[in-house]
């Protein structure tokens, strides 16, 4: 489980998403201690995305927060992480998850995934995502299934459908073991955000969307999707089953 913000909008501190309003992740970092990371497009005429992760509290961690406070940018991806019960919380399951210019963030549970869920995903994948796999959670492999449904196209529209797609085959087999499967899901490439909430059992986690007005603590116009709203403001609860889409037209 986790709980992340993301960005998008005028260039700010990367940090922002971090340490910004009243309910930030640093504050939800209390609960939520197996570590943390955040993403970002630095604006030097790459289009990859770049991250920085962590095993250590984010309270703790000043050495990282100072190096992020450094940065700036127009998005911005970060959450906090705390592991399931049972498994190890090592460096590879911290979130944001990147490839190329794609960051992606999952809250929420495969139930029992190593009994259920993680055989029949990684043999799914393609040869080149399987090989890239370096730990053992859940949200490493749905990122890699993630970007074989993409399978190269670009834009929010197919970002959306490649989630849809991710979904669905975890619906698939969530359904044919009668085990719950739970979502609240951003992905980003820098010029959208794209995020879904669903389960195919119960209520998934959390989600709430933002257009910041003048007097938060981000810049005005911003569009932020996270766990928790941050601060206080017209904060919009994600409905259950439902896609949301922010684009750099929006911000």
């Amino acid at each position: 489980m986790a709980r992340f913000a993301a960005y998008l909008g005028p260039v700010a501190p990367v940090s922002t998403v971090v340490e910004q309003g009243t309910y930030s992740l640093s504050a939800l970092a209390q609960s939520n201690a197996d570590g943390w990371g955040i993403g970002w497009y630095p604006n030097d005429g790459e289009d990859d995305a770049v991250r920085l992760i962590s095993r250590a509290p984010l309270w703790t961690d000043q050495h990282h927060l100072a190096l992020a406070r450094r940065f700036r940018s127009h998005c911005v991806v970060a959450g906090v992480r705390r592991a399931q019960a049972g498994t190890i919380p090592e460096l590879s399951g911290v979130q944001p998850h990147a490839h190329g210019p794609f960051l992606f963030f999952h809250d929420g549970e495969l139930t029992h995934f190593r009994e259920v869920f993680e055989r029949p995903l990684r043999e799914r994948l393609s040869d080149a995502q399987h090989r890239g796999l370096v730990g053992l959670t859940d949200s490493e492999i749905l990122f890699a299934t993630w970007v074989d449904a993409l399978a190269g196209r670009t834009g929010p529209d197919a970002m959306a459908d490649a989630l849809e797609q991710t979904v669905a085959l975890v619906r698939q087999i969530a359904m044919a073991n009668a085990t719950p499967a739970s979502f609240a899901v951003v992905v980003s490439d820098g010029a959208n955000l794209v995020a879904l909430r669903t389960a195919t059992h119960g209520v998934p986690p959390t989600l709430h969307t933002i257009v910041a007005g003048k007097d938060a603590p981000v810049p005005a116009g911003a569009r932020i999707i996270s766990s928790e709203p941050l601060f206080p403001g017209a904060w919009n609860a994600v409905e259950v089953h439902s896609l949301t889409i922010f684009t750099a037209e929006d911000a």
